[in-house]
């Protein structure tokens, strides 16, 4: 029985109030109701492959955020980062296209990264206006440690699954992911000829 409804006997008074036994069932069985609603709203909200996968996301950032909290680099920075340690010297840009920020969001990320001696902005010599980005040595360094990280928060969200359903699960999210960017390209490609 929760705490607001201690042990009672027939016709007990709590705070002036008498609750019957019929009265203890009938809120304890709302009670029992309210939570099978939210069950049932939860397990329909799970359903969806699209909910599961951004959920799933959210706590993984959630869960490297909260490891990387002593180094200052969020999920975002680490995700810039990675693209930048791919594609060094790329501009501002393109770079803000890749992953999917707003051209502003990701002139401040790379202002704290530089500030954090994480990235280097040098002039691009065929246009004066526009800097291309490099990873400094001690970014380099970092990326082992997020690395490791990352490495970790994966065994932690697949624990309980062979490595089989581990090679399976990240085989049938890379096939999702594709089919979602061939419609991504498709689709601007339609734009594009409009």
């Amino acid at each position: 029985m929760p705490h607001i409804l201690p042990k009672m006997r027939r016709g007990a008074s709590i705070v002036g109030m008498v609750y019957t036994r019929m009265e203890v069932i009938e809120w304890a069985a709302q009670r029992v109701v309210d939570y099978i609603a939210v069950a049932i709203i939860c397990a329909a909200m799970n359903e969806t492959i699209g909910f599961l996968l951004n959920d799933t996301a959210r706590l993984f950032r959630r869960a490297f955020n909260a490891r990387m909290k002593g180094s200052g680099i969020t999920a975002l920075q680490w995700r810039l980062i990675s693209y930048l340690k791919r594609h060094e010297g790329v501009r501002q840009g393109p770079l803000a296209e890749l992953i999917e920020v707003e051209p502003i969001t990701l002139s401040r990320m790379v202002d704290r990264l530089a500030e954090a001696g994480l990235v280097e902005r040098h002039a691009d010599p065929t246009d004066r206006r526009a800097w291309q980005l490099y990873l400094t040595p001690r970014a380099r360094t970092l990326l082992g440690e997020m690395r490791r990280t990352t490495d970790k928060v994966s065994e932690e969200a697949t624990e309980g699954l062979s490595a089989a359903e581990r090679d399976q699960l990240i085989a049938l999210v890379g096939r999702v992911r594709c089919n979602l960017s061939r419609r991504d390209t498709t689709k601007e490609s339609q734009t594009e000829n409009v």
